[in-house]
């Protein structure tokens, strides 16, 4: 039992150790809103994540932002594409790692999975979805294991190297309107570098794993008072020639 307790702390300041002595850079972004209560949580995260890092004696090595207020007037930075060239410039980093406000972090864990890639490749790291059938809001894409292409689950968090950034500050087209980001950012990636997103089990959805290194919480958050039906307004995305008879049956069911 003694024995067990002694490899455990010799273990976990062996890791200490390594993250002291190596040369990884970390640039988190936090994607924030420029709201109250996301303003609030943002600022948790990265007291969070300073004091872990604290802890770790790693607190130089990384840089925190939150994209509301570090990169706001970048028009549709939400859908992350357009903040490349201006990362591109930020100096002294390895990796950019990106996560919602309401994710959960394990500095420890995030160094961890770096230390096992190569940031002087192409790389881009995180929890991947696919699409097992073809969907109108991926433009009916092909779903075949040779043409699929898998995104990454943004409150899990993902991560990419600065070598992989530097290749995709081209100008990105259309990107004030998107209609799911995580998909459009991977299909922005492929087409521009043939890189496909890694999945990293350890980014998890559940904390059921103690090496989890992100996680999501299952709390449902306290919003307020519920906001009264009267209140709320349901706007169709259609065209003219649709509505005497789609518009009209959308009404009738959302009226049921």
């Amino acid at each position: 039992m003694i024995s067990n307790f002694i490899i455990f702390l010799l273990l976990f300041n062996c890791l200490n150790c390594s993250i002291e002595k190596s040369d990884l850079a970390i640039g988190f972004i936090i994607l924030s809103q420029p709201n109250e209560y996301h303003k609030s949580l943002a600022e948790q995260l990265k007291v969070n994540i300073l004091n872990q890092a604290k802890e770790l004696h790693c607190e130089h090595k990384i840089k925190i932002y939150k994209s509301h207020e570090d990169f706001g007037n970048v028009l549709g930075h939400w859908t992350i594409q357009p903040l490349f060239k201006k990362l591109s410039k930020l100096e002294n980093l390895d990796w950019m790692f990106f996560l919602e406000d309401q994710t959960h972090i394990s500095v420890k864990e995030i160094f961890k999975i770096m230390l096992s890639y190569n940031s002087s490749q192409n790389i881009f790291v995180g929890y991947a979805l696919k699409d097992s059938d073809p969907t109108i809001i991926h433009h009916f894409a092909a779903t075949d294991e040779n043409s699929v292409i898998s995104y990454p689950h943004f409150s899990a968090g993902f991560f990419m190297s600065f070598s992989l950034i530097s290749k995709l500050i081209m100008e990105c087209k259309d990107c004030q309107f998107s209609i799911d980001p995580k998909y459009e950012l991977a299909k922005f990636i492929w087409d521009n570098s043939a890189t496909k997103l890694i999945h990293e089990p350890q980014l998890c959805l559940k904390k059921n794993l103690d090496i989890c290194a992100t996680w999501i919480t299952e709390n449902i958050p306290n919003c307020g008072h519920a906001i009264p039906a009267k209140k709320i307004f349901v706007a169709v995305k259609t065209c003219t020639k649709f509505h005497k008879d789609r518009v009209k049956v959308f009404e009738k069911h959302l009226g049921s």
